[in-house]
């Protein structure tokens, strides 16, 4: 079942289509984790290009179809925004930090799974 915020497993619309050059081509000169632009930032500028519309979520899915698709190399991103990096040590610095999120989420996951067993074995004796 889908459910509605679930934007980032769904197919980009044409709305968020024709977002992705005007993102590629600002993100392109964003070198270096200095110049990480935030999605307010993001949204700010298409806003003044006539891209109105654009919402936190819709980004960050657009993002995902870029890295995903390869129509920019390496786009990073930190807690000022995202960027691209200057040298291998901020790409490693970032994949590091995307590691340890993912095993941090997945042992999460994993916790929840367990719960939930535990938690129908409780209602199958209490019932």
């Amino acid at each position: 079942m889908k459910k509605k915020d679930s934007l980032l497993q769904e197919e980009l619309n044409d709305f968020e289509l024709k977002c992705i050059d005007p993102i590629v081509k600002g993100l392109s000169n964003k070198i270096g984790k200095e110049n990480a632009v935030s999605n307010t930032y993001i949204i700010d500028k298409m806003n003044t290009f006539g891209y109105s519309g654009l919402t936190p979520p819709r980004v960050r899915k657009i993002i995902n179809h870029i890295r995903n698709n390869n129509l920019l190399m390496c786009v990073c991103a930190n807690s000022r925004g995202y960027f691209l990096p200057k040298n291998m040590r901020e790409l490693d610095d970032y994949m590091e930090t995307m590691e340890k999120r993912i095993n941090s989420q997945i042992r999460t996951f994993d916790k929840m799974r367990e719960q939930s067993e535990n938690l129908k074995n409780y209602h199958q004796k209490n019932v």
